[in-house]
Parts: C-alpha cells; sequence; structure tokens
C-alpha cells in the first residue's frame, strides 16, 4: 500500500513539474512548500493538516487540486486496507470453520464404517 501510495505521489509531482516560465511558474513556492508537507505527513500516516491550510490560502493553485487527488486518493487506500483487513479476518474465519467441519466429517465417516460393521455382524447372526 505505501508503494502504491509512493507511486501516485511521484506521478502527481513528475506531471505537475515545469519549465521555468511554464504554467505553473507564477504559483508562490509556498504553496508547493505546503503540498510537500502535506504528502510527508500523509506519508506518515498523520493527518495532512498542510493541505488544509494550503486549501485556505490557495485554493485556485494547482497544487491545491493536487493535494485534493492525494487526498482522494489516501481515503481510498484506507478504505481499501480496511476492507483487506475484513476479508483477511473473514478467510481466517472460513479456515477454522473448514478446519472444524473436516474433522467432524471425519467422524462421520469413521462412525458409518463402524455401523456399516456392526450392521453386517447382525446380518450374519440372524442368518
Amino acid at each position: 500500500m505505501a508503494r502504491l501510495f509512493a507511486l501516485l505521489v511521484l506521478i502527481l509531482l513528475t506531471c505537475g513539474c515545469s519549465p521555468a516560465g511554464g504554467p505553473f511558474s507564477h504559483q508562490p513556492t509556498s504553496a508547493q512548500a505546503l503540498f510537500a508537507k502535506g504528502v510527508d505527513q500523509v506519508a506518515r500516516g498523520k493527518p495532512a493538516r498542510a493541505f488544509v491550510l494550503l486549501k485556505e490560502k490557495y485554493p485556485d493553485s494547482p497544487w491545491t487540486t493536487r493535494a485534493r487527488a492525494v487526498t482522494a486518493l489516501n481515503r481510498k487506500i484506507r478504505q481499501q486496507a480496511r476492507t483487506l483487513r475484513a476479508l483477511r479476518q473473514q478467510k481466517e474465519q472460513c479456515h477454522r470453520e473448514n478446519a472444524r467441519l473436516s474433522q467432524e466429517v471425519a467422524r462421520f465417516q469413521s462412525d458409518l464404517v463402524k455401523l456399516k460393521k456392526l450392521l453386517i455382524e447382525n446380518e450374519l447372526r440372524h442368518h
């Protein structure tokens, strides 16, 4: 999960790179600095307070758009991690139930063999 997040952040960062004089050069570096700080906070699993500040101070900045994208991706990653944990728990429960049922089937098969032997012995006694 962390690798996926890092890759997505790297893609967002490199897609926004432009040479001097490009469309983003007029943006103050503080917006970019807030974005970088927010990415660092997200990567460390902490609340991205820098993104909140970025959205307040620079609502029209391309860095704010990227911050929204990172926030959405992070939310999706956390949601998928919760789903994955739940599925792993269900899998473990299924494995335990399967083991219990397999033991029960083995006991039933053993009991069936014993009953067949008793039935045969009983038939032989009465003939």
